[in-house]
């Protein structure tokens, strides 16, 4: 028998927008401080040049390091879950096995325009796996079954296994919320 797995590319968009926000200000704030400061002109381009290419280069990483592939297996005794980073040395991975008895709550939220499923556990942690909104792009295995579909036949298992059901709830996401 097959093992149910849902894969999906997460953008963390939380991260890469405080992220950008900071390297822009930071570069702004480097660039005025070499201006009050420094009175050698022959300095102050040299040090708003390396700014800018610091903040390129910061760039370039938090878009790489943005992006995460979610990959979540419905076991016999649990749901194994493995995140880890699209782009390599850009983060770190995370795997976990959480037992169908440490599920506290499955959430459905909207991030933006993506569908995302939250799993919340006992212990704390929160883990999230994301259905991009544009399918038609997406490169989406045709044997992988829709997030909603994923949720069921999770909600399915937990109850097969003898354990309670976790209803599907919704919630709210970061944009949803006074912050976002």
């Amino acid at each position: 028998m097959t093992q149910p797995t849902y894969e999906s590319l997460f953008r963390r968009k939380e991260f890469a927008i405080v992220s950008l926000l900071l390297l822009v200000v930071g570069m702004f704030g480097a660039i005025a401080l070499a201006v009050a400061f420094i009175d050698d002109g022959n300095v102050v381009l040299p040090v708003i040049l390396w700014s800018i290419g610091l903040v390129v280069v910061g760039i370039l990483f938090v878009l790489a390091a943005a992006f995460r592939v979610h990959r979540w297996t419905i076991e016999a005794s649990g749901i194994r879950i493995e995140e880890r980073q699209k782009v390599p040395m850009t983060g770190f991975a995370r795997q976990a096995i959480v037992a169908f008895a440490d599920i506290a709550e499955l959430r459905n939220l909207e991030s933006g325009f993506d569908g995302v499923i939250e799993l919340v556990a006992r212990d704390g942690n929160v883990y999230r796996l994301m259905r991009h909104a544009d399918l038609a792009r997406a490169k989406v295995p045709e044997s992988q079954p829709d997030l909603q579909a994923f949720a069921a036949s999770l909600s399915q298992a937990i109850a097969a296994a003898g354990w309670a059901p976790v209803p599907l709830t919704e919630a709210l996401s970061f944009w949803n919320r006074g912050a976002g």
